[in-house]
């Protein structure tokens, strides 16, 4: 079974896909494509340039997904969409364009998803886990135990 993410971000369009092997999830291809969304967004809300963009790197994808015949995808964004003014209307044309549901990331969940991804690669007993990315940042304090703040 093939299941892919698919990470909306402010700079980055990035696409992961997993395959399912003795028990496991492996990954087995990453891409990402610059699409630079911080800059397509004046006064609040993302302008139309920024949304064809977009859709053309998601349309991309999708085809890709289908022809690998990745069996579920989960699409979800970040600072860039999470605070626009238009994000309803950016969410409901990218659903009805491409058939695809795309879930809104609070900054909570962004560095708590930060730190479980941290944890699956590296085990840090303690520390601060800091992502920086092109409209926000999460800081992540964490024991042995787990989330401390976030």
């Amino acid at each position: 079974m093939k299941k892919a993410i698919i990470d909306i971000g402010s700079n980055t369009v990035r696409l992961v896909i997993y395959q399912l092997m003795n028990n496991q999830y492996k990954q087995i291809i990453t891409q990402k494509k610059t699409v630079g969304l911080v800059h397509y967004i004046e006064d609040n809300q993302l302008m139309p340039d920024g949304l064809k963009c977009l859709t053309e790197t998601l349309c991309e994808f999708k085809i890709l997904l289908e022809n690998l015949k990745v069996q579920k995808s989960y699409y979800f964004a970040t600072e860039a969409l999470r605070s626009i003014l238009n994000q309803k209307d950016i969410i409901n044309h990218l659903s009805q364009e491409l058939n695809i549901q795309i879930d809104i990331l609070s900054c909570q969940e962004e560095g708590l998803f930060d730190y479980y991804g941290m944890k699956q690669s590296i085990d840090f007993k303690a520390g601060v886990l800091i992502d920086i990315g092109g409209g926000s940042s999460e800081v992540v304090h964490f024991n042995q135990n787990g989330i401390i703040q976030n």
